[in-house]
């Protein structure tokens, strides 16, 4: 069984993230149902579809079919966390430099462990 909540919400803010996603708040009206509770807690960090619509005759049939959770490609998102990681440092050069710098360090590091 596919969890689903259909609730009355109020779109509250859309926040741009570094890596081009959004984060979106929805503010509810009152919940007080325990099973609608559980099936919130159920749902907490997990990948789902959303969709909001100005009123209920809108909304679009909520497909069955689980989102893909990997629409980036693995460089990509290695590109993206090497990013943070540049931020979370000292950043001495350039991005640009920092990355190509730490994928040439991987790609010794693998060529390492090749047969001859």
């Amino acid at each position: 069984m596919t969890d689903k909540l259909l609730t009355p919400a109020h779109f509250d803010a859309a926040t741009p993230r570094k890596d081009n996603t959004f984060r979106f708040a929805f503010v509810t009206q009152e919940i007080k149902a325990p099973e609608h509770i559980l099936t919130i807690h159920r749902m907490y960090n997990q990948m789902g579809v959303l969709c909001f619509a100005m009123n209920e005759a809108d909304a679009v049939e909520i497909p069955e079919t689980q989102p893909d959770d990997t629409r980036k490609t693995p460089s990509k998102r290695l590109r993206d966390v090497l990013f943070v990681l540049y931020k979370q440092g000292e950043q001495l050069d350039s991005f640009d430099l920092y990355y190509r710098q730490k994928m040439e360090k991987f790609i010794e590091h693998i060529k390492g462990k090749l047969n001859d």
